[in-house]
């Protein structure tokens, strides 16, 4: 059991090393990721609100949620972008999970479904005043919403019916907590992790049922959470937060800052590339699962609040300029 013991802790050792010496500049000659792919602004409807989430399902459909109901959508790979509003409240983030189940959620208890690959979209009933700032499914059953309310800071609801009928979201009971809910992550039906402000981290084991709080070793805000396997996860946040775990969620290391500005959104691609956006036009890559990272020139000091790659050729980022409307990247051939 010892000789088992230290082998663990050399393993992290050299794990945390790797890290804490792999945060790159894109200036590095010969070691730059994907050097013929540049960021570039686009143009859009300069009337739009501040973007808040962008997704697509394949690489010509695709969608962007924004403040004040704003909804754009692309059929042609983001050659034309159309947009409509869904409602009247900032809306924050969607869950595609197949052309028949999709929901987007949002302020003032808003949670949007659609049947009918995202054509049309119905408000679900949920037992609780809450702002709802991330969403996530393990299938078209199962699912948490998480956010905060002006009578409990921390707001966890649970649906085991994609949120269809009266009762389609109820609360779940988070630990005793005074900050605001950011992002949930579940790896199957039963183990799931919520972080939010001030280094809040819950996990449950039995979906929801009970909650319980993690050490983050951190009082930053943490704003997303992602697991790539049952093992390997990542949390980002404030100040360039940023942790992993090697062990299926139980301790979480915070090898070194990602930057000095806020994080608010990682993709990954798959277990090897990811992206992360932030403040001041932060864009981070890595190829490597996060044993090193990259800094990208996104060509902007505004705001990124949202990244998503379809394959390595075709990704976008959306955030907010300094007045508050709507800003557009995409990941292009600088050929």
């Amino acid at each position: 059991m010892k000789n088992k013991v230290n082998v663990t802790i050399l393993i992290i050792t050299v794990f945390v090393i790797i890290l804490s010496s792999s945060c790159k500049k894109d200036d590095n000659k010969g070691n730059t990721p994907i050097p013929k792919l540049d960021w570039v602004v686009q143009d859009i409807d300069s009337t739009l609100l501040s973007f808040n989430k962008i997704l697509f399902k394949d690489t010509l459909i695709g969608w962007i949620l924004g403040d004040e109901g704003t909804y754009v959508t692309t059929t042609d790979g983001g050659e034309n972008w159309e947009a409509s509003l869904l409602s009247d409240v900032n809306l924050y983030d969607m869950f595609y999970l197949n052309a028949l189940k999709a929901w987007i959620v949002g302020d003032n208890n808003t949670i949007l479904f659609s049947s009918n690959d995202c054509e049309s979209w119905v408000l679900q009933s949920i037992a609780a005043n809450a702002d709802l700032k991330s969403i996530f499914f393990t299938d078209g059953l199962n699912g948490w919403a998480i956010g905060t309310s002006d009578e409990n800071p921390s707001v966890i609801l649970r649906t085991f019916n994609g949120g269809t009928g009266g009762n389609g979201w109820l609360p779940q009971t988070p630990p005793e907590n005074e900050f605001v809910l950011n992002g949930v992550f579940f790896i199957n039906q039963l183990e799931g992790w919520v972080v939010g402000d001030r280094g809040t981290l819950f996990r449950t084991v039995n979906g929801g049922t009970e909650w319980t709080t993690q050490s983050s070793n951190t009082t930053e805000n943490l704003n997303v959470i992602y697991f790539i396997n049952d093992d390997i996860g990542y949390i980002v946040g404030d100040r360039g937060t940023y942790l992993f775990s090697y062990d299926g969620g139980e301790n979480w290391f915070f090898p070194y800052p990602f930057s000095p500005f806020e994080i608010n959104d990682l993709y990954f691609l798959d277990d090897t590339y990811a992206w992360a956006v932030g403040l001041n036009g932060t864009v981070f890559y890595t190829q490597d699962a996060g044993a090193k990272w990259w800094e990208q020139n996104s060509e902007t000091t505004s705001t990124l609040n949202s990244v998503f790659f379809s394959n390595l050729d075709f990704g976008w980022a959306v955030g907010e300029t300094p007045d508050s409307k709507g800003l557009l990247l995409k990941f292009v051939d600088n050929d």
